[in-house]
């Protein structure tokens, strides 16, 4: 998640020396406590779950989750206090939108599409907090944050598909339990699809943002590619995220370069 804070901060760059101001490095300290406390929470609230889930087993104890979540949220929250009213607030509405996500048995994880929504919602949130650090709020910035809050979903809907037998296991009506594995597949490349569709509007309306998105549409297309040759006859969720992520991780180094040059 760290990823779309990061794309909003060098959305927003105009020189190097702006990402060594104080009030950056301490965006980066505040959202980087965010992240973690929202993984702690996550873990202390799936706690029982995860332990029979073999891709998620641990031996920490509760209490490890329960000091962790009060002391980075609250160090989270103090960094962005520093920051501002309005960086505060957003930070306030992702906490509460992901303890609602995480929250056990009646949570948006065990409701189907509901998940998704906050995925898309808080990602949007993250990548304002970056940008914001920089520059005021604009509707480019808001335009682009949906395009990248359009990619967290459709790459949570994949993520859903790994764990699908041990969430149907413990009875967590995720989209892809709910739905079907198969019905979750076609959900994540359709949104993918999306993604690149509204990226192509955005040009329409804003030259200005062509080599930035590129980048980002290559990858698009090396990722359908891949997809209909060797992952659509027999699927393998795990091995296509670490595709798809290695495709966008370089479309967003290139992106940077672009960004450089312009």
């Amino acid at each position: 998640m760290t990823g779309f804070f990061s794309i909003g901060i060098f959305f927003g760059v105009e020189n190097l020396e702006q990402l060594w101001q104080p009030k950056v490095v301490i965006g980066f300290i505040s959202v980087f406590f965010l992240f973690l406390g929202i993984y702690a929470f996550n873990g202390l609230c799936g706690f029982k779950e995860d332990k029979d889930n073999p891709r998620l087993s641990f031996s920490l104890n509760k209490n490890f989750f329960y000091a962790s979540v009060i002391l980075l949220k609250t160090l989270s929250l103090l960094g962005f206090y520093f920051l501002g009213p309005l960086f505060f607030k957003l930070a306030i509405i992702s906490m509460l939108l992901w303890i609602y996500y995480s929250w056990p048995k009646y949570g948006a994880k065990y409701v189907p599409i509901a998940g998704s929504l906050v995925h898309f919602v808080t990602q949007i949130i993250h990548f304002l907090l970056g940008y914001l650090l920089l520059k005021d709020i604009s509707l480019l910035a808001v335009l682009v944050s949906l395009y990248f809050s359009l990619l967290f979903v459709a790459g949570h809907l994949n993520h859903e598909l790994i764990d699908h037998e041990a969430d149907k296991l413990k009875k967590i009506k995720t989209n892809a339990v709910y739905f079907g594995p198969e019905n979750g597949q076609m959900a994540s490349i359709l949104i993918f699809g999306m993604s690149f569709l509204y990226s192509i509007l955005i040009i329409f309306f804003y030259r200005e943002t062509i080599l930035f998105f590129i980048p980002f549409q290559l990858a698009f297309v090396a990722q359908l590619f891949i997809y209909f040759k060797k992952y659509k006859p027999q699927f393998d969720a795990l091995k296509f995220r670490g595709i798809y992520r290695s495709l966008y991780f370089y479309a967003g180094l290139f992106a940077l370069l672009a960004k450089g040059f312009t």
